[in-house]
């Protein structure tokens, strides 16, 4: 898929098969991705976060081929829908990263890598900070 997303990280769980609608299974698993980084004062954070995602009806084919611990890289795309029930006033609305491929990935690259290659455009994001607020830099990170 041209516009996936990826995100590498540990494959953690893989969740049981729902086949609820037998003409339309999903299967969700949860990959732990590493967050660390440096802080001001050098020191190193160790950081991770869980993110869940779901593969659906060919696509689960491909879970099979990992076992939990596998450093793994997953090509996925944001998906949602609304939801209302007779009882609510207004609509929910549900987010679903969709996963679209799984691959093995080793670890040598996986801090560099990890999300944010979807927005390739905010890479100058800092540089911009900098020269709007000279000598002002308070964020976290």
């Amino acid at each position: 898929m041209k516009d996936a997303m990826v995100t590498k990280g540990t494959l953690t769980k893989v969740l049981p098969l729902n086949n609820k609608n037998l003409n339309y299974p999903k299967q969700d698993i949860i990959i732990t991705v590493d967050s660390s980084y440096t802080n001001k004062s050098g020191e190193f954070v160790k950081k991770s976060y869980p993110r869940k995602i779901q593969f659906e009806n060919d696509k689960i084919d491909q879970i099979n081929n990992f076992n939990i611990g596998d450093l793994v890289a997953v090509h996925w795309y944001p998906s949602g829908f609304e939801w209302q029930s007779k009882q609510q006033q207004a609509p929910t609305v549900y987010n679903v990263d969709k996963g679209w491929s799984i691959s093995s990935t080793s670890n040598e690259k996986i801090n560099e890598d990890i999300v944010f290659q979807a927005a390739p455009e905010l890479d100058a994001h800092k540089e911009n900070l900098d020269a709007q607020f000279p000598g002002k830099n308070d964020l976290p990170f």
